[in-house]
C-alpha cells in the first residue's frame, strides 16, 4: 500500500505530478512542491491515524485529502522511525 502525493512543482501551472511513498522512506523534508492531494491506504493510512489528530478519516480502505489538509499531512507525516 502507499501514500500518494499529487503536487505542482515550483509553483508552475502546467499540470501535476505524483509520487508514492511507503513505510520505510520519508517524504524529503526540503521539497518545494505545492501539494494539492494526498491519498493513503494500508500501513501508510495507519501511520496517519496514529501520528495525527483532527484529521478527518472515514471508513473506506483508501482515504483522500485535498488542499491545506493534504499539505499538512505531506509536511508532517513520518514514515520512518527517527533515531534519537
Amino acid at each position: 500500500m502507499s501514500l500518494y502525493v499529487k503536487y505542482k512543482r515550483d509553483g508552475t501551472f502546467t499540470g501535476t505530478e505524483e509520487q508514492s511513498f511507503h513505510i520505510g522512506n520519508n517524504i524529503p523534508p526540503d521539497y518545494d512542491w505545492e501539494v494539492i492531494e494526498v491519498q493513503a491506504d494500508g500501513h501508510e493510512l495507519d501511520a496517519i491515524k496514529c501520528q495525527m489528530t483532527n484529521i478527518p478519516i472515514g471508513r473506506k480502505r483508501t482515504q483522500r485529502w485535498f488542499g491545506d489538509m493534504a499539505a499538512f499531512i505531506a509536511h508532517n507525516i513520518r514514515l520512518v522511525k527517527e533515531d534519537h
